[in-house]
């Protein structure tokens, strides 16, 4: 079984690519990555390696907590919804400790795939400083890094991003920067990261079926939502929309109460989804 300690050093590598010069790199710093989900994790940490950062890993709120207690990083990227200890209640826990310490302020960024301004408020108010949409886009996380290790200011969280109602099942945008990635990291990454998401897709939609069958409506819900962030994050958005309509069906702040054949529709959709996506990524994976 892999320790907290070992979780929070592998991704400690920088790697100079085409988006970090020498003096870019020297600039920046080291950063703490906290996300349950292995594919946004690992994307996450290869982005930040291009733009010339070092990164530990933590898997929850709670080793987040142990981790900014043993190191001084210069940012933090916080997942929201976690187990053990979500992003929030590890914010706040972190900013205690520094209140109670007199340490100084970490930045810490939310990383949530809600980009509404009501979770937007929410993430402020738990004492995060800033902003992220997953999937988490190379430009984007670019002016995290600008605003927070190079030059910081006030936080400016960015809106949300409109949809359009008829999206295609693929992202083409996340599936070029997922090319440039390989290009840069290698292709043994990017063929990592597409194998680790068709792996535990392929988990995660026995997990749905096993939560139907058994009617664990908690199960059901969480499952949706992990494979909804992974989706997105490897460009699957057809997958990743009707997975967040799960989500919302069973945990949404006005869902309907249990409806299992509706639900059970919306399951077989999320099948069909991911094998429609699966032969795009397998030829990502191999090209």
């Amino acid at each position: 079984m892999t320790s907290g300690s070992e979780r929070l050093r592998e991704a400690a590598a920088v790697m100079k690519g085409p988006g970090a010069s020498g003096s870019r790199a020297a600039a920046l710093g080291r950063v703490l990555v906290v996300e349950d989900g292995v594919v946004n994790r690992k994307v996450a940490v290869e982005l930040l390696s291009r733009a010339g950062c070092e990164s530990d890993v933590a898997v929850d709120g709670e080793e987040a907590v142990t981790a900014t207690a043993r190191t001084a990083y210069d940012l933090v990227l916080m997942d929201c919804q976690m187990p053990r200890l979500d992003g929030y209640e590890a914010t706040r826990a972190i900013r205690a400790r520094e209140s109670a310490s007199g340490s100084r302020r970490v930045p810490i960024v939310a990383l949530t795939a809600q980009a509404v301004h009501d979770d937007r408020e929410r993430c402020l108010a738990a004492g995060m400083d800033d902003y992220l949409s997953k999937p988490i886009r190379a430009a984007a996380l670019r002016e995290i890094l600008d605003r927070w290790l190079l030059a910081p200011s006030e936080p400016a969280p960015a809106g949300p991003r409109a949809s359009g109602a008829n999206e295609p099942d693929m992202d083409a945008e996340v599936l070029a920067e997922l090319r440039e990635l390989g290009g840069t990291a290698g292709p043994e990454v990017l063929a990592e990261i597409l194998t680790t998401f068709l792996r535990e897709g392929e988990q995660r939609l026995a997990v749905l079926r096993s939560a139907l069958d058994s009617e664990n409506w908690h199960d059901l819900g969480r499952a949706a939502h992990a494979l909804k962030g992974a989706s997105a994050t490897v460009g699957a958005r057809g997958l990743s929309s009707s997975c967040a309509r799960l989500e919302r069906e069973v945990e949404g702040p006005v869902a309907p109460g249990p409806r299992p054949a509706e639900w059970r529709a919306l399951v077989d959709e999320i099948v069909a989804a991911f094998a429609r996506a699966r032969p795009h990524l397998e030829a990502l994976r191999g090209a």
